[in-house]
């Protein structure tokens, strides 16, 4: 079983599971993400698992890697480095066959000129990008993509790729913005948080709106009736209903401390792995 494992940002990656390093205690801590996949999407994400039938599974892996490439981009971006697309090689019929050589999917390079696009039209000026923090008090770790001044407002940004917006997503940046502000917001209290959706049905840009064709910046959505801290708390009520059920799935309480236990590794290949030895030496105790 292959175990992803970067020493530089003290994050290890089980397959579809990711957890952090927390230096102080030693032990690894499940992401945010990781945890919200226990709470159910909804109703018609239900129905769109249905219809799609046998190859829903292709199409989740196909909308993670293109997220995960789109990240990459950005990433590459912010630390100068030149982004290039090589164009597909066409058939002769309807569609395109891609060159194998090309560093992105047209859909990909479509979703970077967006994001270029925003970097135009909301002039942010770039706090933190890709900032890994483990949080203690939540017990759990993420990665925010995007802290950044905008019209003298702070701003918490996370890139979305999908087609649609869930409401686990904005349990995350929720949550995001929580773990920021318990440690760093003395000094840099975040003020907004958003999703920067890159696959959005927007037609183009709008006053006073952040958006263009096809992209938007999108804060979290109130229920009619609902102020905005009544809003953060249903969304942070589904992050507890997560948490507890993650723990009692994959937590052990070893000498008063919880530890995880990562589903998709064998106890053997852990012990092979010597990343993870503050684990395995409280779990084998």
């Amino acid at each position: 079983m292959k175990v992803f494992h970067d020493p530089d940002i003290n994050q290890v990656d089980f397959l579809d599971e990711r957890y952090y390093l927390e230096p102080s205690t030693k032990l690894y801590y499940p992401s945010v993400t990781h945890v919200l996949d226990q709470l159910p999407k909804g109703f018609g994400f239900e129905q769109w698992l249905k219809s799609e039938g046998l190859n829903a599974d292709k199409i989740k892996k196909d909308a993670a890697h293109q997220g995960s490439v789109v990240h990459n981009a950005i990433t590459d971006l912010f630390t100068g480095t030149k982004l290039k697309w090589r164009p597909v090689i066409r058939d002769h019929g309807d569609g395109f066959i891609e060159n194998e050589f090309a560093t992105y999917t047209e859909k990909c390079w479509r979703m970077l000129l967006k994001f270029e696009e925003f970097l135009i039209q909301a002039s942010p000026e770039i706090i933190a990008h890709e900032f890994k923090m483990v949080s203690l008090r939540i017990g759990a770790g993420g990665t925010l993509d995007l802290i950044c001044l905008i019209k003298g407002e702070l701003w918490l940004v996370d890139v979305k790729t999908s087609n649609y917006l869930w409401d686990s997503m904005w349990t995350q940046i929720g949550v995001y913005k929580k773990m920021w502000n318990w440690q760093l917001g003395d000094m840099y209290p975040i003020a907004r948080h958003g999703i920067l959706h890159l696959n959005s049905e927007h037609r183009g840009p709008m006053k006073n709106k952040i958006q263009g064709a096809g992209w938007t910046l999108r804060e979290a959505p109130v229920r009619k009736g609902e102020d905005l801290l009544i809003s953060e708390r249903r969304y942070w009520n589904l992050w507890s209903a997560a948490k507890l059920t993650f723990d009692h799935n994959y937590a052990k309480i070893v000498d008063g401390k919880k530890v995880y236990s990562p589903k998709n590794v064998t106890m053997k290949s852990l012990i092979e792995w010597p990343a993870v030895e503050p684990v395995i030496e409280s779990l084998i105790k």
